[in-house]
């Protein structure tokens, strides 16, 4: 029997199973991915904001979200901020299942931000140890460069345009 995959956006009830989500093998940038996930991120989904998971099986497998932030241009206009991009940790978990939950999960998460009527400009920060998520990123399309006040992070930019995947 296959295995029922939804991606979906979260509801206010999603917040008790982002609170247990575990997405951290010990190391220091999955604990802080972890930490905000189950904490600041469960208390807005709480309060009505749209997160983004992949479920299968009723078990959360992958948690996105993303929210608009002023252009530092100054300008006035409005980008996305890529706040988190996570899969699941445990022993079931195989490196291609979570390449695959991520990308179907980054697909619904641009499709979102398309619609959100926010410039196509993009950000994220990555660990800068990180090589499997900024090799995600850079095959996403993102550049990377400096964080010059926090070294240990790679600030990635990105273009998102109408019917890119």
């Amino acid at each position: 029997m296959a295995a029922d995959v939804v991606v979906r956006q979260t509801q206010p009830d999603d917040a008790r199973l982002l609170k247990k989500f575990r997405c951290s093998s010990g190391v220091w940038y999955e604990n802080e991915a972890e930490r905000f996930i189950r904490g600041p991120l469960a208390k807005r989904v709480a309060r009505g904001f749209g997160a983004w998971v992949v479920e299968r099986d009723g078990e959360l497998q992958a948690v996105a979200a993303h929210d608009g932030q002023p252009h530092p241009d100054g300008g006035g206009s409005v980008i996305t901020w890529l706040m988190v991009l996570a899969a699941r940790v445990d022993d079931s978990t195989t490196p291609l299942g979570v390449v695959g939950w991520l990308t179907l999960l980054l697909k619904a998460v641009i499709a979102d931000a398309q619609s959100s009527g926010r410039s196509p400009y993009w950000y994220a920060l990555v660990a800068a140890e990180n090589e499997t998520m900024r090799r995600f990123c850079e095959r996403s399309g993102f550049v990377a460069g400096p964080v010059p006040s926090n070294p240990r992070y790679l600030f990635y930019t990105g273009i998102m345009a109408a019917g890119r995947d």
